[in-house]
């Protein structure tokens, strides 16, 4: 399960049903010692289910790790970014944070 999902509005706010991968935008995993599992395996369990875009807030190395462009079930687009920096959904480019925002 994702730390933080980010999903399409829907009337109901998901009381009769839960999401589907369709109503995802973002999926956010804040990954410390899971850092390795974080990026390997549920980024490409992600991938195959054909999430759009998958952020990992990567707590060791400081920096939010942005993976976009789905293509024949891998991520094409890594974007490292750091504090200071702001970063925008691909889904949602009007809306940008700040990595500042996002590391503790």
């Amino acid at each position: 399960k994702p730390d933080i999902a980010l999903l399409r509005p829907r009337d109901d706010f998901y009381a009769d049903a839960h999401p589907s991968v369709e109503d995802i935008l973002l999926l956010i995993e804040v990954a410390d010692s899971s850092l390795r599992d974080d990026r390997d395996k549920t980024r490409n369990t992600y991938a195959r289910h054909n999430v759009p875009e998958v952020w990992i807030a990567n707590l060791p190395d400081e920096l939010v790790e942005r993976y976009s462009n789905l293509v024949d079930g891998e991520y094409r687009d890594v974007i490292l970014l750091r504090r200071g920096d702001s970063v925008s959904s691909v889904l949602l480019p009007d809306v940008e944070v700040r990595v500042d925002d996002i590391l503790p």
